[in-house]
């Protein structure tokens, strides 16, 4: 299965005392593919991307993650077991940068997994 998405945002007017006119186009995308093996075993990989972007005056960059995954059923398919990794590459980091009203930042937040 493929999806795919475009976006044009478009703000501009006065924020805080300060005249906004910011605009950009963002394309996302995703995939996802499954497979069977036969006896029982099957996988699946999946992925997104979203390009770089604009919400309000935040820039945010690009960014996407891949997954993969393999099970097997068992006991006559009554029970099915499942190991599956998830952002395989570490690349579902949301990261960006604001410059406006005299504030210049940068952020990047990460996922943190509870153990």
């Amino acid at each position: 299965m493929v999806y795919a998405n475009a976006n044009y945002n478009k703000y501009n007017g006065m924020l805080y005392g300060e005249y906004i006119d910011a605009s950009a186009t963002t394309y996302l995308g995703n995939l996802n593919n499954q497979f069977k093996f036969g006896k029982g075993w099957s996988g699946e990989i999946s992925g997104w991307y979203r390009s770089k972007g604009l919400e309000g005056q935040i820039i945010i960059e690009p960014m996407g993650a891949a997954s993969a995954a393999i099970s097997k059923q068992l006991f006559k398919e009554k029970a099915n077991v499942k190991l599956g990794l998830r952002d395989i590459f570490y690349t579902q980091q949301a990261k960006g940068h604001i410059n406006f009203n005299r504030q210049k930042r940068h952020f990047i937040i990460q996922e943190t997994v509870a153990s």
